[in-house]
This record gives structure tokens, sequence and C-alpha cells, in this order.
């Protein structure tokens, strides 16, 4: 039970990693410091995997029941995926600090942004709902729900590349193409991430 309390306190940590880059690439203020701030809850979040998982080998090495045992292993692999959600949600933040007078974005990737990054949040809600309930298992139809949301993101992530690549032959600022793809790769990541928390949630009994 404690252990899957720790596990929903990491995911607490890194929904609010993901809300404040989105937060601070709206406001485009102070990103300076909400990227610092952002740095100590993502060495929060590795330090707390780490605490999880060393703490979980030890429980494997006991006679567990290949439930059990099934389900420690599922554990961990949902504290490691979001440690990754962790790391590209940092990665978010490095690539907003790029954002100054020579490098910003017009309305329409603005726009995109927004866009995308509430694709990926739902995703991540949906998960968020299996976790915070005391890491409550997915049946089959909730792990096909994720697919799709999967799915989703893969389908926006490729509609933006191209419109990207569009605005790039009517001669907009490569360099601010080159972060908007940044970032865009840095929110498909969380995606790809998050299916597999799904995954291993449906292999919790």
């Amino acid at each position: 039970i404690e252990v899957k309390k720790e596990i929903t306190k990491m995911t607490v940590v890194i929904t609010k990693m993901l809300t404040s880059f989105y937060k601070t690439f709206n406001n485009k203020t102070n990103i300076k410091k909400a990227l610092n701030k952002a740095k100590k809850l993502e060495t929060k979040s590795d330090q707390m995997q780490e605490q999880i998982s060393i703490y979980l080998a030890e429980c494997t090495k006991h006679e567990l029941s290949l439930g059990s045992s099934k389900e420690a292993s599922a554990m961990i692999r949902i504290t490691n995926e979001l440690e990754s959600i962790g790391d590209s949600s940092l990665n978010l933040f490095i690539q907003i600090e790029r954002l100054n007078n020579e490098l910003h974005f017009d309305d329409s990737m603005n726009k995109e942004i927004t866009e995308f990054y509430n694709l990926v949040m739902k995703f991540i809600e949906w998960n968020n709902l299996f976790i915070i309930d005391n890491l409550k298992a997915m049946s089959i139809e909730d792990l096909e729900k994720s697919a799709k949301y999967e799915q989703e993101i893969d389908d926006m992530r490729n509609q933006l590349m191209d419109s990207s690549r569009k605005r790039l032959s009517k001669g907009s600022n490569s360099k601010s193409e080159l972060l908007f793809m940044d970032i865009i790769k840095h929110l498909e990541h969380v995606g790809d991430f998050s299916l597999n928390i799904s995954q291993a949630l449906e292999q919790i009994h």
C-alpha cells in the first residue's frame, strides 16, 4: 500500500511539471524561474523512482506469489515511465527557454502547440484516474482507449509536422520551426510513455 501511495505522489509531481510547462509557455514570462523549479521537481521524481524501484526489487527477491511478482514488475515499469515523462517535461522547459525576441512563435504555432498539449494531457489524466485510485487495474477496453489516445497523438504530430514544413516553404523562421518541432517531439514522447503506463496498469490485478 505504501508503495502505491509513493507512485501516486510521483504522478502528482510529474503532472505538476507538465501543467507548469504549459503555463510558462503560455505566459512566456519567468521562464528561467520556472525552469529551475522544474529541475527541482525532476530531481525529486528521480529520487522517488530510485526509492520505489529499490523497494520493489527487494520485494521481488522474497517469495512472492506469481500475481504479486507480476504486480511488482508492473509497478517498476510505471515508475520508470513516469520518470521518463519527467525527463521529457524538463526537456520542454529547456526548449522554451530558447524563446526570445528572434525566436518566437506566431499565433498559429501557439495554437497548434496548445491543441497538441491538451490532447496529451487528456491521456495523462486518463492514466491518472487509475493510478490515483490506488493503482486500479485497467481492463482490455480501457487499454484500447489508451491505444486510441496514443494513435490520435501520433496522427496530430504528423499533421503538425506537415504544417510546420508548409510554413517553412513559405519562408517562416527556420530556427523557430525547429524549436516548434522539438516541442512537438517531446510532447509526443509523453504520449508514448503514457501508453507504456497503460500497458503496465493492465498487468495489475
